[in-house]
């Protein structure tokens, strides 16, 4: 319970802290050196990231860094009775830069070492997917330092962690014999670190084959026993007899590839068997 309460003050706090990145950025500061604090809010600024961001935990990190986005985000707003901004530009962007050096590599940190445990928290994961790419939409980090790396990093894991649950589920519901290699191939591409320290979603990834393979041989019994079961429903024996080999041809296609299964086997019994039953049927009626 408690945990799940952490969860969501964390994504309450990450929502205040997307919100207050969006709002800052069209004031996007070319790259370059850490910007030194000149005025009285840039110092304030700073102290403040030293005292509450700087060498602080994720949690008390995040936390300060939304706070500390939000009162940048309220002076900003505000206007001077002679009509001019309380903050300039280039403050504004000189305490986004102080900020962001100070909490990037933090969000990072606990980013990457929570793709090294064994189980992966679903509304974990969204929170960092949105909160990376909004840290790299502020545009301060620049190309090919570690922190940009690191966030590109974040976001690309998630990315891969999304599609490989995708190739998982489009496995569990195969129909086709002829997407069971296609399938295969796309989770070995995904069966790599970090996803592999994720244990559920590394076994079923290697699981992807045999997972398709059952999925398509229940769709194929599940068709014969629907021609089986209806075959005096149809409008006559020739109408009958293309939906039997239609069912027959697909489990000739799964075994050429695969082999026989006792499934199988019993289905095509069940269809010959129907077949005479049909032709029977269809005869006494005509």
């Amino acid at each position: 319970m408690k945990t799940a309460i952490k969860i969501a003050l964390i994504a309450i706090v990450a929502i205040g802290i997307i919100a207050a990145i969006v709002y800052f950025f069209k004031f996007v500061p070319p790259p370059g050196d850490v910007q030194i604090a000149e005025t009285d809010f840039e110092k304030e600024i700073q102290e403040q990231v030293k005292s509450d961001v700087k060498g602080k935990d994720y949690d008390d990190a995040h936390a300060a860094f939304a706070t500390i986005m939000e009162k940048i985000n309220t002076e900003a707003s505000i206007t001077l009775a002679d009509g001019s901004k309380s903050l300039k530009d280039s403050e504004v962007e000189k305490c986004r830069q102080m900020v962001f050096a100070a909490y990037a590599p933090i969000f990072t940190e606990y980013a990457l070492d929570h793709f090294t445990l064994s189980s992966w928290s679903e509304p974990t994961m969204k929170q960092l997917k949105d909160e990376a790419t909004a840290l790299l939409g502020m545009g301060v980090a620049e190309s090919g330092t570690k922190v940009d790396d690191d966030l590109k990093s974040v976001t690309r894991t998630i990315d891969e962690y999304y599609a490989a649950k995708s190739v998982i589920a489009q496995a569990e519901r195969c129909s086709s014999v002829s997407a069971i290699t296609g399938l295969k191939n796309k989770a070995r591409s995904y069966n790599h670190a970090p996803l592999t320290n994720n244990s559920s979603l590394s076994a079923a990834l290697v699981s992807v084959e045999s997972t398709a393979k059952r999925a398509v041989e229940s769709s194929i019994v599940a068709t014969c026993s629907r021609v089986a079961s209806g075959y005096a429903n149809y409008a006559d024996y020739a109408t009958f007899y293309n939906a039997y080999e239609n069912a027959s041809n697909r489990i000739k296609e799964y075994t050429s590839a695969f082999g026989y299964t006792s499934r199988l086997r019993s289905a095509q019994s069940e269809l010959d068997n129907v077949d005479y039953r049909a032709l029977q049927y269809y005869a006494d009626n005509e």
